[in-house]
């Protein structure tokens, strides 16, 4: 037990540092530095290759002998019992724009499952972490998902530059699916803050035909332990691995479920 609690407390101490560093670097007006297209639209500024190196760094000192898996410099996923999940930043587009609608998404995972995890949304000057079969929490706030139904429920929906127009309409044609029964259908396009959303009861659910874990695996356990649930279009418990998220309040799984998986 007592090696588990060092354990918790080194997890911690290093979501301290990540969340102090993400506030300080990206919480006020930042130069972008060069702006590169990545595939089709989709970008990435020098900032995320910073904070990806920075972040790297940071768990590396910390943590020796951990591997960091990240979004921007990821060629293959190394087997490792200790590893960690960063998006250095999740909604690039956004943030590129000017827009306060991004985060910084890290998860430490332990033999393949994810057992803690911090959002950092550092425009707003907000974080939120969770700890497996523990909870979710904002600060010092214990985190519950809401109990709306579909009349009175916001849906966030995955739409980006780097979808094919196949892609594109397929995601489209979800939200004409999902927009006469429910309240609200947004495509914020900053998909770990949207599961943190949904984890403290803001939003309501998010659906997004493509799922990777760098923007996913973080928010998937906020949402999970505060009361939400989430899956891949087929209903399957969500993974690493699975292509595609639905994420709720529980109340409305079903019927985004049932829209997301037609065809």
């Amino acid at each position: 037990m007592a090696i588990l609690n060092d354990m918790h407390s080194e997890i911690d101490g290093t979501f301290d540092a990540i969340d102090q560093f993400a506030r300080e670097r990206l919480g006020g007006d930042v130069d972008l530095g060069h702006v590169e297209t990545k595939t089709g639209l989709d970008i990435v500024t020098d900032r995320d290759l910073e904070m990806e190196r920075a972040l790297i760094d940071l768990i590396a000192r910390r943590h020796p002998g951990h591997v960091v898996y990240a979004e921007e410099t990821a060629d293959a996923r190394r087997a490792a019992e200790s590893v960690w999940v960063i998006d250095p930043i999740d909604g690039t587009i956004n943030f590129a724009a000017g827009m306060p609608l991004f985060n910084v998404s890290v998860a430490y995972q332990h033999a393949g499952e994810t057992r803690a995890a911090l959002v950092v949304a550092p425009a707003f000057g907000r974080s939120w972490r969770a700890r497996k079969g523990e909870g979710a929490w904002r600060d010092e706030a214990r985190l519950g998902v809401s109990t709306r139904a579909a009349r009175d429920a916001v849906i966030g929906a995955g739409l980006t530059s780097h979808y094919s127009t196949q892609e594109t309409d397929r995601a489209l044609a979800i939200v004409r699916r999902l927009a006469p029964d429910f309240r609200g259908v947004r495509a914020i396009g900053s998909c770990a803050l949207e599961l943190a959303w949904i984890a403290e009861g803001r939003l309501d659910g998010f659906v997004s035909i493509k799922a990777d874990p760098f923007s996913t695996v973080a928010g998937a356990l906020l949402v999970r332990e505060a009361g939400g649930v989430v899956t891949d279009f087929e209903g399957r418990p969500f993974g690493d691995d699975s292509p595609t998220i639905v994420a709720s309040n529980g109340v409305i799984h079903d019927r985004l479920v049932e829209a997301c998986a037609r065809r």
